[in-house]
């Protein structure tokens, strides 16, 4: 039987039922560990980043981008040092160019090559990686974790004490500047507007995420403070509206990992378990009320990596390392905030969900996972959503609709077992539909001619009763 994707079409309200789906083959690094750490569009189309090396034969060298069947590769990817791989850490999009950061010395080239030898920072043409400036050496001297935009500025986080953009390899003259885990660019040159310090003992000034609240600019990570500020003073989470610090109270007693804005309200996530003098329990998820931190419901019982608010349907989601909510429900690494409690989007993951995006209403998520509800194969990367083109269904249900021959030149029939057919449609493999038809009837068998279509992929989508099937056609 023809392998067929499938949703649910709900009846009287027209809402399709969500459902996993993989993409392809998803990313593998045979040699070495292998993530997603973060997932954008450009240009139309969706990219990932992190640490992978292929897509079934494919090398990608841990960055990609989805041509709505396969993983393609992005010029020739991220090196860390020779032909090993490098890593990817976060996508922005400045002054309508794609910036990437990360662990990498060369970007679209070797790390010898010196016009792609880029220093953890990189820029995106639609075509190739480019150094931001033409000078020799550019970007910054250690890790970066996080990029955001804001007041006109490319503002870079990470673990690193320099920025630069020079013709000196040594690093000993040029435009180098301070950078202690924060610089911003302007389109042009580096600068830096403070220095983050830290008395936590891990990753010292670690800046991880940045998000804006208020018009401030808003940055959580390993850091205890800034400047000359005494140790404490800005615990793991401070604001900046360009003149001066934010302090959210007394912060948190562990580092923040995810930042972001959810009905006007600010929210955190990360490691911490309280608020920074611990008199609040905030079991890694918590909100700002203009005075204090509040917990979000019950929270999550471990390490939150990511949140993230899907615009179109206003939901909140978290990724992490947990496995239960706060009051010991499951949630494997996957789970959704409804209002008053958080719950698990379809049967969450087998390991830590690093990244969240959301596209044309289907959520994607990346991390370290290679299964996905019901131990489904996917591996780094899913989609959770509507039968998206191009991405083939994991959910292998028995389905009363067939369809015959495939491929096809001429003519194809679509049959039911079961419920009559109302309706198909037939779309090409960027969704567009190219031929549509209402069945006269609910007949239990049509024929249809495509002879005169244009050879390549299809998807025919059939209405029986109340689902809805969507079978792959190959036109020849």
């Amino acid at each position: 039987m023809v392998r067929l994707l499938f949703i649910i079409l709900f009846i009287p309200v027209i809402s399709f039922s969500q459902t996993w789906f993989p993409m392809n083959v998803g990313v593998s690094n045979p040699m070495d560990n292998c993530w997603v750490l973060d997932i954008n569009s450009f240009q139309g189309k969706l990219m990932i980043t992190g640490h992978f090396k292929y897509s079934g034969t494919t090398i990608l060298n841990s960055v990609a981008q989805w041509d709505g069947i396969q993983w393609q590769p992005m010029s020739l990817g991220l090196y860390e040092t020779g032909y090993n791989c490098g890593y990817g850490s976060k996508f922005a999009i400045y002054n309508s160019h794609l910036y990437l950061d990360g662990i990498f010395g060369a970007a679209g080239g070797f790390a010898h090559d010196i016009t792609h030898n880029s220093a953890n920072i990189t820029k995106w043409d639609g075509t190739d990686w480019h150094k931001l400036t033409t000078d020799t050496m550019c970007g910054v001297d250690f890790i970066c974790a996080s990029l955001y935009s804001y007041k006109d500025n490319l503002y870079i986080g990470g673990d690193f004490s320099i920025a630069f953009s020079t013709g000196d390899t040594t690093l000993l003259s040029g435009n180098i500047i301070n950078a202690r885990g924060i610089a911003k660019w302007n389109d042009t040159a580096f600068s830096s507007p403070f220095s983050l310090y830290s008395d936590y003992g891990i990753h010292d000034f670690y800046l991880s995420s940045f998000t804006t609240y208020h018009n401030q600019l808003v940055l959580g990570g390993f850091f205890t403070t800034i400047d000359t500020m005494p140790y404490g003073t800005y615990k793991f989470i401070a604001g900046w509206n360009d003149t001066s610090y934010i302090a959210y109270g007394t912060g948190f007693n562990k580092p923040v990992f995810a930042l972001t804005q959810y009905n006007g309200e600010l929210y955190a996530a990360g490691m911490f378990t309280a608020s920074g003098d611990n008199s609040t329990a905030l079991n890694h998820v918590a909100k700002w009320n203009g005075t204090q931190w509040q917990q979000v419901g019950e929270g999550l019982n471990d390490t939150v990596w990511t949140i993230y608010v899907d615009s179109l349907t206003n939901k909140l989601y978290a990724g992490g390392a947990f496995t239960q909510t706060g009051l010991g429900i499951q949630a494997k690494h996957l789970a959704e905030w409804t209002g008053t409690n958080w719950q698990e989007v379809g049967g969450g993951t087998n390991s830590d969900v690093f990244c969240l995006y959301s596209k044309d209403s289907n959520l994607y998520i990346g991390g370290l996972f290679t299964q996905v509800g019901t131990g489904i194969s996917a591996n780094h990367i899913a989609c959770w959503g509507h039968n998206p083109v191009g991405i083939n269904e994991i959910n292998k249900d028995e389905t009363e609709v067939s369809m015959y021959p495939n491929p096809a030149t001429n003519e194809i029939r679509i049959s039911s077992t079961g419920h009559g057919i109302k309706k198909m449609k037939l779309n090409n493999v960027l969704g567009g539909c190219v031929y549509e038809r209402d069945v006269e009837n609910e007949k239990k068998e049509i024929s249809v001619d495509v002879s005169g279509l244009v050879k390549g992929m299809y998807f025919v989508e059939v209405m029986c009763e109340n689902k809805i099937y969507n079978v792959k056609f190959i036109k020849q």
